[in-house]
């Protein structure tokens, strides 16, 4: 399966679906915050036990996504573990989905973990990375925070494993308190 440039939502939609679906390993480009969120939501939907989120702050370009908040409820509620790394707090109630994992974080946490880092990651030119890890395979990575340009996979371990193992490094790292 090949995805287009220039596909509209709805197509992207149902190829990403598809995708995550069938735990495929293509490894596949992803532009802008709706095709983000899209990524994202699947991510939530396909993953059965763990996801780690490296992210700047959770403001609410992507995150407050309808489809995003869904699917990340009903992760939360099958029973799923996040952990979430942020280099800064959002500000008040910009994010809707920092503030329900907030929440879940005190009512079970052992399942929601979250912890902030003075680190960022950066690439070879000096422009910040995030990423994304659901159970061990699958990732989002995050190469212009800017244009929320990704490179991304529903089934490649290598890869995740190897994001997680930064992952769990920075999350040890990390501190309970907002550091900025």
């Amino acid at each position: 399966m090949e995805i287009k440039e220039g596909i509209n939502i709805e197509d992207y939609n149902k190829a990403i679906s598809s995708l995550a679906n069938t735990k495929d390993k293509m490894v596949f480009s992803n532009g802008g915050a709706a095709h983000a969120a899209c990524v994202m939501s699947n991510i939530f939907k396909t993953s059965e036990k763990s996801i780690q989120i490296f992210a700047g702050n959770l403001n609410g370009d992507i995150s407050n996504d309808p489809s995003y908040m869904k699917e990340l409820e009903s992760f939360i509620n099958r029973g799923g573990q996040i952990s979430l790394l942020l280099e800064n707090k959002p500000e008040g109630s910009v994010s809707k989905a920092f503030n329900l994992l907030n929440v879940f974080s005190n009512l079970s946490p052992d399942k929601i973990k979250i912890k902030f880092t003075k680190q960022c990651l950066t690439d070879d030119s000096g422009k910040r990375i995030h990423f994304t890890v659901g159970d061990s395979r699958m990732y989002r990575f995050e190469t212009d925070t800017e244009k929320y340009t990704a490179i991304c996979s529903f089934n490649n371990e290598n890869t995740a494993k190897m994001l997680l193992n930064k992952f769990n490094e920075l999350f040890e790292a990390g501190s309970t308190e907002s550091l900025k």
